[in-house]
């Protein structure tokens, strides 16, 4: 009885797989690195196609979306990879009476009983299996990482190191489809995405060991909270590494393409650090302002008294050339007397030195510089010395 049963259901299935197939690609979720293809059964109550899954006839069409790469895999493995958008006819698969090559080269009723033969020794079921899948080939964003830890971050401008914790998201792209299939994505798995916990933990694993790597070698530069605004310089030092995240491209076919920080936050004996650190330089500063208002307003003060001494100095070469000359007093007339001469016949000294004939009385051997002997006078009122 199982014998007739494996005829009759080889039979059945063998018409039922002599339709042509539409295969498309199933829906994409955000981050779904592989989705499986579709084919389509009936559209808007019409098509009956309940052929088996694992079968694609010749003839069947591909239709790639934009963004995605087609693989036809087959009991071998991959069979043919199509990045093209558009639809795709399929020439390598099943026999069918549809086909106007096959039905030149075996017939209609040859091709079917030859299928239907076949089956029969596999118990009903074909021997060849194929199917479709579709690799993702646009950006995979918003893959969330934080580090479990601290991160030792050797700030240079509160010189020492600091523990921070920091979360964000990376994106990733597929480079390399084949690689993908082939070294990242399980065999046989028709259906793969980067939210599974086992990829996800393998990726932001790697990341995060270059990323420490990457943060600590621009520690020298920036400082921890300028960190945000580098993501662009830590994306490509992630790429230029060469180990981990460094190597996904050559290892998975994926590459790292962006890299954003949403929070750096300090572990709790760091926020004391900084807040210490703060605080005395608060206090620094304060007492610098302090002693520079200090010197400026004692600078001033030396200032005052000499910039008054200059003004009063001024004033009074003002006052000299402005203020009117006076008239001569009587002891200054007679000191220009005495010096340049009188036009009334000489100065006082010249009168006293003259005896009384007119002559001077060096000229008769007296002295000119004459001093009275004791006990005489000199009047001034005459020209002779006169004895008392």
């Amino acid at each position: 009885m199982g014998i007739f049963d494996a005829t009759f259901d080889s039979i059945g299935e063998a018409l039922s797989d002599q339709w042509r197939d539409v295969i498309t690609a199933g829906s994409f979720s955000e981050h779904k690195l592989v989705a499986p293809g579709v084919r389509k059964n009936s559209k808007n109550g019409y098509g009956n196609n309940r052929g088996t899954k694992d079968i694609i006839t010749n003839g069947s069409v591909i239709y790639v979306p934009e963004h995605t790469a087609a693989f036809i895999f087959s009991q071998s493995g991959i069979e043919k990879v199509i990045t093209t958008p558009g639809g795709h006819t399929y020439n390598n698969g099943e026999a069918t009476v549809f086909d106007a090559l096959d039905q030149g080269i075996r017939g209609v009723g040859r091709s079917l009983l030859e299928q239907a033969a076949e089956r029969v020794t596999f118990s009903g079921m074909p021997a060849e299996s194929k199917h479709v899948a579709f690799v993702n080939l646009r950006e995979l964003r918003g893959i969330r990482f934080g580090t479990h830890g601290p991160l030792a971050y050797n700030d240079r401008y509160y010189g020492a190191d600091l523990e921070v914790y920091a979360y964000g998201m990376i994106s990733v792209q597929v480079s390399d489809p084949e690689f993908v299939i082939r070294n990242f994505v399980p065999a046989n798995c028709p259906s793969y995405s980067l939210d599974d916990p086992r990829a996800r933990r393998q990726l932001t694993g790697e990341f995060l060991t270059s990323f420490v790597a990457s943060v600590n070698a621009l520690s020298s530069e920036f400082r921890v909270s300028q960190l945000p605004s580098q993501t662009t310089a830590i994306c490509k030092k992630i790429r230029e590494e060469k180990d981990n995240a460094g190597t996904w491209p050559e290892r998975y076919g994926l590459k790292l393409v962006s890299v954003a920080i949403e929070d750096i936050e300090f572990s709790d004996q760091s926020r004391e650090l900084v807040r210490q650190f703060s605080e005395k330089r608060m206090g620094v500063r304060a007492y610098e302002d302090i002693s520079q208002q200090a010197a400026k307003h004692l600078r001033t003060a030396d200032d005052c008294p000499r910039r008054a001494r200059q003004r009063s100095g001024r004033g009074r070469q003002h006052a000299l050339w402005d203020e009117p000359r006076e008239r001569p007093q009587p002891a200054k007339r007679l000191r220009d007397q005495q010096q340049h001469g009188s036009g009334r016949g000489g100065n006082l000294q010249d009168r006293f030195n003259r005896r009384p004939g007119g002559e001077p009385q060096e000229a008769q051997g007296i002295p000119r510089c004459w001093a009275p002997p004791k006990g005489a006078r000199a009047s001034p009122l005459s020209d002779a010395p006169s004895v008392a």
